[in-house]
């Protein structure tokens, strides 16, 4: 009641002047013990307002050591949880959060303040709000917070700018983590959660490749943590001083990662890094138990034809069970790339297949020819080529439109002309070389001289002059 309530206030003042003291003192730990003793009090009268104002007043008292702030909102803190209202709730943590804003000292508690803050307004569905809430912490210059927390709370950080489709503060973020910094087996669940989160900005993108690595990664990391786990069985050791994360409890939960991973890896374009890790996934040996698409995979990096008919008829059902995982509901809550159109997406790829083997191994060839060879129209065809040609700069090739002929003969200017002459002189020259060595080595060898007489029977200075 009011009574009580007064002698709330009559206590509090009366500890007002040992805090007073104290703190002019310079003596913090005695400063501290008296702040946490007001902080107290005001929780055991269950008085939710005064203990707000109690901990804002004391944090603005000129000379208040850094240890007896710290110390009252780590107390205060504790009573966050025993709230009876989520009105109260909220307003001791926007109260403690307001103490602790500017001060490094209190930063990790500042920081799980507001990620609690924000839990709250996603609960109550203002996903904004609560993006806003959390978008202004820059945790990762934080030396208190240890690397799981701090990587929790930027993945938190991404998982709301996601939901309200903020992607471009989302890739941002994104930044703050490094593939590196999350390579540590007792981080392998936050891993997962990375690149989960990775591919919602991938896909935004149309960055096919990356949402590729993105999957290769979470496939190697559930492959490591089952390693590990079989190791861990196999020595019995049962010791915590390495922990190991269970990730999934099927042992296979890797085969949807590695089936996503050759779906994006075909529906990558052509270059360098698709090349390298289209060799990569063919040879791990986990594939061995997806034998369609290891077939998929082997045809890819065979320089051979691949019949358009044949290869819809054989992968289109596998291919499109894998891409309706892809679909399915992300960590945010949305779905990415439902409108693509996978299968001519692929069929795109497969003719650039095509026609890179087809380069290979004509110099010339009819457009007509081409287009069968390739399942396409003419005009199709020609579509391609050019774009292989001129926009992707993936091969040479000339088309002469009135006779219809392709020619992927690449000319010759005059400095390569000059090149190949003078490297054909230097080999000439070469080759000279060795056989006047061979010759002198032969007339050394067996006496023998150019004029095929002996070097013996030949006249010399003694026989001369013994004839004079």
């Amino acid at each position: 009641g009011k009574s009580k309530q007064i002698g709330l206030d009559a206590a509090i003042e009366e500890l007002l002047t040992p805090e007073r003291v104290q703190r002019l003192a310079g003596n913090a730990p005695e400063c501290a013990h008296v702040c946490v003793a007001m902080v107290k009090m005001c929780r055991s009268h269950d008085a939710w307002e005064k203990l707000n104002e109690t901990v804002v007043m004391l944090s603005k008292r000129r000379a208040q050591p850094k240890q007896a702030v710290s110390r009252m909102v780590q107390q205060a803190m504790e009573y966050i949880d025993e709230t009876p209202e989520k009105s109260i709730k909220v307003a001791l943590i926007e109260a403690l959060r307001e103490v602790c804003a500017g001060k490094i000292y209190v930063e990790l508690e500042e920081a799980r303040l507001t990620r609690l803050l924000a839990d709250i307004r996603e609960g109550d569905g203002d996903v904004d709000a609560a993006a806003a809430v959390m978008q202004d912490m820059q945790v990762e210059t934080y030396g208190s917070m240890d690397r799981r927390e701090k990587t929790e709370f930027i993945l938190h950080q991404m998982r709301l700018c996601l939901s309200r489709a903020d992607f471009v503060r989302a890739a941002i973020i994104a930044k703050k983590i490094t593939p590196r910094s999350i390579q540590q087996e007792d981080l392998a669940d936050v891993k997962m959660r990375y690149y989960d989160l990775m591919v919602e900005i991938h896909a935004h993108n149309s960055e096919l490749l990356e949402i590729c690595r993105a999957y290769l990664a979470r496939f190697e990391t559930l492959i490591a943590a089952n390693k590990s786990a079989a190791e861990t069985a196999a020595s019995g050791d049962t010791s915590t001083e390495k922990p190991v994360v269970n990730l999934v409890s099927d042992e296979e939960a890797w085969i949807p990662e590695l089936k996503l991973v050759v779906l994006f890896l075909v529906l990558s374009e052509h270059g360098p890094m698709q090349v390298d890790l289209l060799h990569r996934v063919r040879s791990l040996p986990e594939l061995e138990k997806l034998p369609a698409l290891g077939e998929l995979l082997k045809q890819l990096v065979t320089d051979e034809i691949i019949r358009w008919g044949v290869f819809k008829e054989r992968h289109e059902q596998v291919l499109g069970t894998v891409y309706e995982s892809f679909t399915k509901p992300r960590i945010s809550g949305k779905t990415a790339l439902k409108s693509i159109d996978w299968v001519s997406a692929i069929h795109e790829r497969i003719a650039e297949h095509n026609i890179r083997v087809i380069a290979k191994y004509y110099t010339s060839i009819r457009l007509s020819k081409m287009a069968a060879l390739l399942d396409l129209s003419q005009d199709v065809a020609e579509k391609r080529l050019s774009s292989q040609v001129s926009d992707k700069k993936a091969l040479y090739a000339k088309i002469n439109r009135p006779n219809g002929i392709v020619s992927f003969r690449k000319p010759q200017n005059a400095d390569d002309d000059l090149n190949v002459w003078a490297n054909s002189v230097a080999g000439l020259l070469d080759k000279v070389e060795r056989t006047c060595h061979l010759v002198h080595k032969e007339i050394m060898l067996f006496g023998v001289s150019l004029d095929g007489t002996s070097p013996s029977s030949a006249p010399g200075p003694a026989s001369s002059n013994a004839a004079t």
